[in-house]
């Protein structure tokens, strides 16, 4: 009781302010930090942080690299932050998440998740959205699936009241392909993953956008390749690689190559699935997307070279095989994705 009383009580104001604004901050507060969300004139400011150390409501717990402050008491920034109105409280977030933006810029994906915390308590939802996917993106490429999973469904709950537009259904469906893609890696069971195909499937309907329904198709047709059901994968890589030819897109058409032509050498077609990576790998090479991800699960040069070289060697052409899986294997070790790794060494 004694330390709510101190902390409703707080005199002068310019402390009560700069506590409130460090109960927002966090357990752990930034000088840096701090001194941008209360925005008060600096000999304020230095004159309020004193007296917080002084009572023993702060303390300095860091100096290198930066002047970091924290809460001697958790109840003491409990007390502070509850004691904020609602409005005031989300205005105090979105400053710390202003301030983070501006003194992290270089750092803006390390810094992803309580960006997104804090923008998520503030009123701004496009901010929110923008921190949550870079949140996921940055968790999906440390292999901390179920926090990516986190992040994306927490966008999709966002984006759910929102009304329908354009911009807004893309964006979901650009948020339900790699949340497919974290899915994929956690679950043996594929009713989630089919559960979010089917409502980005709806969308892209919605929208008529055959590129993310090329894209859609695609993504899960590399789930399929991971359980090794060629069955159940070949309808959606052959839909894929359809809607690509028929866009005359290159950019699709490269990244589709791959995951119809690994389903096809799974189901035992090895003529017509090197003859697919084969294409793949010609237009990759004449469209200069030799070592671009492209933004897919899979790289698609190392995938269509891979599926060839593996292809080749079940065909009797063992040298040219075994030429094509070790510039693969090379190539996804430049590259470092873990997963291209694996699908590699798998041929």
């Amino acid at each position: 009781r004694s330390r709510r009383q101190a902390v409703r009580r707080m005199e002068p104001l310019p402390a009560k302010r700069l506590l409130q604004a460090a109960s927002v901050i966090g357990r752990e507060v930034p000088r840096l930090v701090l001194a941008r969300v209360a925005a008060l004139p600096e000999s304020e400011f230095e004159q309020a942080l004193h007296l917080l150390e002084t009572r023993e409501l702060l303390h300095e717990s860091a100096l290198y690299p930066d002047s970091i402050y924290s809460f001697k008491h958790a109840l003491t920034q409990e007390v502070a932050y509850h004691g904020l109105l609602q409005e005031h409280r989300a205005l105090l977030h979105e400053r710390v998440g202003d301030s983070l933006e501006t003194l992290y810029a270089d750092k803006l994906s390390e810094y992803a998740s309580l960006l997104a915390y804090h923008y998520q308590h503030s009123a701004n939802s496009t901010k929110t959205l923008h921190y949550l996917d870079l949140a996921g993106r940055r968790a999906s490429s440390l292999y901390a699936d179920s926090d990516a999973q986190y992040f994306w469904e927490e966008a999709l709950r966002l984006l759910a009241k929102r009304p329908h537009t354009p911009e807004r259904d893309r964006q979901e469906i650009q948020t339900r392909l790699p949340l497919i893609n974290a899915l994929l890696r956690q679950h043996n069971d594929d009713t989630l993953i089919r559960t979010q195909f089917a409502a980005a499937e709806t969308v892209c309907r919605r929208v008529d956008d055959a590129h993310l329904l090329a894209e859609l198709h695609a993504t899960l047709a590399v789930a399929y390749i991971l359980r090794g059901r060629p069955r159940s994968g070949l309808p959606h890589a052959r839909a894929a690689k359809a809607v690509a030819d028929a866009q005359q897109d290159a950019h699709l058409q490269a990244i589709t190559a791959g995951p119809l032509a690994h389903l096809l050498w799974i189901a035992g077609s090895f003529v017509e699935a090197r003859q697919i990576a084969e294409d793949g790998l010609e237009l990759i090479q004449k469209q200069q997307f030799t070592g671009a991800q492209m933004g897919f699960i899979i790289h698609p040069h190392a995938h269509c070279l891979a599926i060839a070289g593996v292809c080749q060697g079940f065909l009797g052409e063992f040298d040219r095989g075994v030429s094509a899986l070790r510039e693969a294997a090379e190539l996804t070790e430049r590259h470092n994705n873990r997963m291209s790794q694996a699908l590699v060494h798998w041929g």
